[in-house]
């Protein structure tokens, strides 16, 4: 289970950075919509030094060219980017035509539904960004998309990742609420890939209990349903 991180002003430093990787954390991420080039390349550097792949996210095709250099430039096999609003398959193509097959798809709204098995023919990986789902979709449809996203993705054997709104209890205190556990557990079991951290690291009280948090609860999802899945006689997600 990857723990990808986002980096921002409270875990700006490669000291928190080695800390949360001592945690959990096994990917690092840039949002370049709030970091200069200058400033995604020291955090690229950080990654190197951490010997972490690195994701850099970009709002559009026309940064993709600078968002490879920086991937690069972590010195990483897995390193990537990802672009953000992908409506079509065609996009992606479009964007694979700088960035090779090292893309990541962000699904953000229904036009990633409707498209979603050309959209995952083409991408390495697809990430779910939550918040702005929910803006673009509705509150009452995002539960429908989360849940009918993960399942194609699993299908078709393509790694999924969940962002926003995984630990926002942390985001501005210390103090985990139960619907946080809740959802992380429920989620994990769907057979994600991943979680991506975004305020809970880059904006957070404490970075690193974000991450020592959300590793803590995916633990327990896996103990408990490998329990109960042995006990009622169904298939763990380990074994198909």
């Amino acid at each position: 289970m990857e723990i990808i991180c986002t980096v921002g002003p409270s875990c700006n430093n490669i000291e928190t950075l080695r800390e949360m990787k001592v945690e959990g954390m096994t990917i690092v991420r840039v949002n370049l919509k709030h970091h200069t080039w200058d400033e995604a390349g020291e955090i690229a550097d950080w990654s190197k030094e951490l010997e972490l792949p690195l994701i850099v996210d970009i709002p559009d095709n026309a940064m993709a060219t600078e968002a490879v250099a920086v991937a690069k430039r972590s010195e990483h096999p897995d390193s990537r980017v990802a672009l953000a609003f992908v409506h079509s398959a065609k996009e992606v193509m479009d964007v694979r035509e700088i960035t090779g097959d090292m893309i990541v798809s962000k699904l953000e709204d229904e036009g990633c539904v409707q498209d979603i098995n050309n959209i995952l023919d083409v991408s390495k990986e697809v990430m779910i960004d939550r918040k702005d789902m929910m803006t673009m979709i509705g509150a009452n449809h995002l539960g429908y998309a989360q849940y009918f996203l993960v399942g194609v993705a699993v299908e078709n054997e393509c790694p999924l990742y969940i962002a926003s709104g995984v630990l926002t209890s942390l985001v501005n205190g210390t103090v985990l609420s139960s619907g946080d556990v809740l959802d992380v557990f429920s989620t994990s079991i769907l057979g994600v890939s991943g979680f991506v951290l975004a305020e809970e690291t880059a904006i957070a009280v404490d970075p690193v209990l974000s991450v020592r948090t959300l590793v803590g609860i995916l633990g327990e999802a896996d103990q408990a349903y490998n329990q109960v899945s042995t006990h009622f006689g169904f298939k763990t997600r380990q074994n198909g």
